[in-house]
């Protein structure tokens, strides 16, 4: 409130087509775990595919359980997450109106 009152406008800049993990997975030895929410290897997509020199491996290999194909550019550096799931969607609309 006192930064509408000193005429600020708060901004935000929200990155939803790739996130950073905090955890390994044991299925891929990757980044697939994620916390707040609380995500797995279901979260990102299934043709998300690494950066050089490891452009030629998938972070999610044929072993896990991840979600449905890429609907966007793949960011290499980070999982691409998949946003036709029912639960991140949830997920992200709460997370914005705690926001």
């Amino acid at each position: 409130a006192s930064a509408h009152a000193n005429g600020i406008v708060p901004m935000v800049d929200v990155v939803l087509n790739h996130r950073a993990a905090v955890k390994m997975s044991p299925n891929s030895s990757w980044w697939t775990e994620f916390e707040g929410p609380d995500w797995g290897e279901w979260a990102i997509v299934a043709n998300d595919w690494k950066c050089h020199p490891e452009e030629h491996l998938k972070v999610c290999p044929d072993n896990c359980t991840c979600g449905a194909a890429d609907t966007g550019e793949n960011a290499c550096y980070a999982a691409d997450i998949d946003h036709t799931n029912p639960r991140i969607q949830a997920d992200v609309i709460e997370w914005l109106r705690w926001l």
